[in-house]
């Protein structure tokens, strides 16, 4: 196992190759997502290097990495380069990513997403618990940004960036060999942002579903009270609605065929979509 440090962050001599937030400096930018499992925490993400001479563009191919923490994050390992024959940003997530549960590829690790070499759209994985990581391409419709999920009876759900109103879904009852032509799910979801995706065991043993994403102000005056409603205007100065206002929680408890809205918030502000635990 790779030498473990204590400041949260790899050390001094591999400083060159961590995130340290969203940018570091004008020639280096950091871009990634991470992934929980019970006994590791995973944070994998793009060193993009941006030519100051020449904005907007780059002085060199894009790199990937992976940090694992063993003890929630307090402290991280060095940097692994990752996807050496990408070569261009690779787009994590969305949300977080899931470890598999159920089949012939149980404990298999997931990120949605695709690269932008190519536009391709799919999914990273890693068959032996997050030392190497490859790109599964599907056929499917959409952004880069992903989210996915596990659902109760192993079935795989891949949710990929829309635009407007309505999500898509593809399903995999294979382990992500192979995928369903996608579906329409949620019509009332503003699909142009990064909704994200948790499936959890309640306390009763069943398998749900959930999907955080905005609902704007035509489709929120459905979930509203009454005094809230009456506010969904877009544009309106003292609201400031758009398409990624009024988040909530949309819940399935029969994975993916039918939702309903779990929980709502209303307050200002935009969403870009996320579930975190």
């Amino acid at each position: 196992m790779p030498a473990i440090h204590s400041q949260g962050y790899p050390s001094e001599e591999s400083r060159e190759l961590r995130p340290s937030g969203s940018r570091d400096s004008s020639e280096r930018s950091f871009y990634g997502t991470r992934l929980f499992i019970l006994d590791r925490v995973f944070f994998v993400y793009n060193i993009i290097f941006n030519d100051p001479d020449r904005p907007g563009e780059v002085s060199q191919p894009c790199r990937q990495f992976v940090l694992h923490s063993d003890d929630a994050g307090a402290s991280w390992s060095e940097p692994v380069e990752i996807l050496k024959d990408i070569g261009a940003i690779c787009v994590f997530g969305g949300g977080n990513g899931f470890q598999l549960k159920k089949g012939k590829h149980a404990g298999r690790l997931i990120i949605p997403g695709g690269t932008q070499g190519g536009f391709r759209r799919g999914f990273f994985l890693s068959d032996d618990h997050g030392e190497t990581w490859s790109f599964q391409e599907v056929e499917l419709s959409g952004r880069l940004e992903a989210t996915g999920c596990e659902l109760g009876d192993g079935t795989l759900m891949l949710n990929h960036r829309q635009s407007g109103y309505g999500m898509a879904a593809s399903f995999s009852d294979d382990g992500g060999e192979t995928w369903s032509e996608q579906s329409a799910i949620l019509p009332d979801a503003w699909s142009s942002c990064n909704n994200s995706a948790l499936s959890v065991v309640n306390a009763d043993g069943e398998t749900l579903v959930l999907i955080a994403a905005p609902l704007g102000p035509e489709n929120a005056s459905k979930y509203a009270i009454e005094q809230e409603a009456t506010r969904l205007e877009r544009g309106v100065e003292d609201s400031k609605q758009s398409g990624r206002s009024n988040g909530g929680v949309f819940l399935s408890r029969d994975g993916g065929k039918t939702w309903g809205m779990s929980l709502k918030s209303l307050k200002q502000g935009d969403v870009g979509g996320g579930i975190n635990v």
